[in-house]
């Protein structure tokens, strides 16, 4: 039977607890600011895109795109939520 090896590939930074934690936080501090984003941006559509439609009508399929990943995004979000408060997915 051939030898066998492990390969470590846990990135660097991560290979301490003070590097776990400061890597948690990045990823922490990135996810809400996606939150932050999606929410933004959801509003802003709602207040905007109608009047952006018809000011510039070549928009349309873009803004229909961006609301689409807006809702993607907010349901998630739900989930996510759903999930930490220990609640049932959304059938």
């Amino acid at each position: 039977m051939p030898e066998t090896f492990k390969v470590d590939i846990t990135p660097v930074g991560m290979r301490t607890p003070d590097g776990i934690d400061r890597v948690n936080k990045a990823q922490d501090a990135w996810e809400s600011q996606q939150a932050e984003v999606a929410n933004y941006t959801n509003f802003f559509l709602k207040d905007h895109a109608d009047l952006i439609m018809v000011e510039c009508p070549s928009l349309r399929e873009e803004i229909e795109e961006l609301r689409e990943k807006c809702r993607v995004m907010l349901d998630l979000q739900e989930e996510f939520l759903r999930a930490v408060g220990g609640r049932p997915p959304r059938a």
